[in-house]
């Protein structure tokens, strides 16, 4: 049989140099401190295997070897450190060199460039400035979506003639350049033009020419808004509902000549189309439901006829989009009933009892009536999750049908609800419907007037 090697005190003090000069020649060539530590370790492995080491001495050699390695551990950490941060000094002057030809494009041309590439080469003539040289050492580009078509650069140009990115706050349609104008009339120069995401900590080259540093996003180390408020989705918000408000009107079908007057007409006060999936408001939200199965116009729910076209969807916390009001006032009735009938429902579940949606009934002598529909009591999410809604004393499952925009997959339901009019001989001259502003978001499809 082969004898192990043993390993007596001269031997292992040079096993010890042998492993130290490994550390520091490897350290002295730049490699990584990685690299040193897999070889100390495969070259300690292949001796130990070799050798039979007491207890004792073997303790000895690891600790041996952690010392080793601290030393120039340290030493090649801290000159890593130092060459990131004259890499990070590199590239603000990069910035600066950057801010210097936008500014000359922004006299002669009066407005921004298109890209960083318009800049090159009257105004930027040295195209390596576009380069940060973290990039320049690793290869690794990040762009987030923004990329210039003309020339290569490593530099997220913020005011660029391109859509925001969906990899950018959800993105959108409207491009870079008009979403930071939006954010400047909030927030002014802070706003960034330029940004380098390639250090420890994004740089910022601002519109004044000031070069920020922040963790991430820039918006959210700022203390005077809100930044959520400075997202394309709530900066565009007032144009988008815009738009779906026209596109919703030409899907509302007209009110029928034939229309008996309690039949409430609530034509100026429809925000939403029974046809269009309205609880989603962008591109990017999931596919939401919609009411195209519900018979539409002059109908029959619950032994009522009601005038069914279109949607008064109001908001909560749950729905919070500019497009839906917290409220609509001035329903007008101007008749005298023993009930008014409400078609409607609501999106998002709440606890049993919790107030959805109030109704404010306005008499013509002057006094008022408020009706308050309860979770629970007079309506349940129209999504039906579970096993059909009970019926109650003044409330009952009305319609129930399939969304379209789901494939029929889910399956919906729409409440009637009645209120009792305690002053039936007085005329109910108008209706307010109010949000209670909680999770459910109260949608109203029609209003009947019983008459006495």
């Amino acid at each position: 049989m082969g004898s192990k090697l043993r390993i007596g005190p001269s031997e292992n003090k040079k096993f010890h140099a042998r492993v130290v000069h490994t550390i520091h020649n490897i350290n002295n060539r730049h490699f990584s401190f990685a690299l040193a530590i897999g070889r100390c370790i495969v070259a300690a492995f292949q001796i130990l295997m070799k050798a039979c080491l007491t207890p004792k001495r073997r303790f000895a050699v690891i600790l041996s070897l952690l010392f080793a390695l601290a030393l120039p551990s340290k030493r090649l950490i801290a000159a890593e450190a130092g060459a990131a941060d004259d890499e990070k000094e590199i590239c603000k002057k990069n910035l600066s060199i950057i801010y210097d030809a936008i500014k000359a494009y922004r006299v002669e041309n009066k407005d921004l460039p298109a890209w960083l590439s318009d800049l090159v080469p009257k105004y930027l003539k040295d195209p390596n400035v576009l380069i940060c040289p973290v990039v320049k050492r690793t290869g690794n580009v990040i762009t987030l979506g923004i990329v210039d078509p003309n020339i290569s650069t490593t530099y997220s140009f913020q005011f660029a003639d391109t859509p925001v990115p969906k990899t950018t706050q959800g993105g959108s349609n409207h491009t870079m350049k008009e979403w930071k104008q939006r954010q400047m009339g909030l927030v002014g120069s802070k706003v960034p033009m330029v940004r380098c995401h390639h250090h420890g900590r994004v740089l910022n080259l601002c519109f004044d020419g000031k070069i920020t540093e922040t963790q991430g996003a820039w918006e959210w180390e700022l203390n005077e808004i809100d930044p959520k408020e400075l997202s394309p989705a709530r900066l565009f918000a007032a144009e988008t509902a815009l738009t779906a408000m026209a596109r919703a009107q030409t899907e509302i079908l007209a009110r029928d000549s034939k229309a008996p007057p309690n039949l409430i007409d609530l034509s100026r006060f429809y925000n939403a189309a029974l046809t269009e999936s309205w609880h989603r408001n962008g591109p990017n939200d999931p596919v939401a439901n919609d009411l195209s199965e519900l018979p539409s116009g002059l109908q029959k729910f619950a032994e009522i006829e009601f005038d069914t076209r279109g949607v008064i969807q109001l908001s909560s916390r749950k729905l919070n989009y500019p497009r839906f009001p917290q409220s609509v006032k001035n329903i007008t009735v101007d008749r005298k009933a023993k009930k008014l009938h409400f078609l409607h429902s609501t999106g998002w579940s709440a606890p049993d009892g919790t107030p959805v949606a109030t109704a404010v009934i306005h008499l013509a002598n002057g006094k008022t009536h408020e009706f308050t529909f309860l979770y629970g009591d007079q309506l349940v999410d129209w999504v039906a999750l579970g096993p059909p809604p009970r019926d109650h004393d003044n409330s009952v499952v009305a319609w129930t049908g399939h969304s379209q925009a789901t494939g029929g997959q889910t399956t919906l339901h729409l409440f009637k609800t009645q209120w009792i009019n305690p002053e039936p001989d007085q005329t109910i001259a108008s209706v307010d419907y109010l949000s209670a502003n909680l999770d459910p978001a109260p949608f109203l499809i029609a209003i009947t007037a019983e008459n006495p």
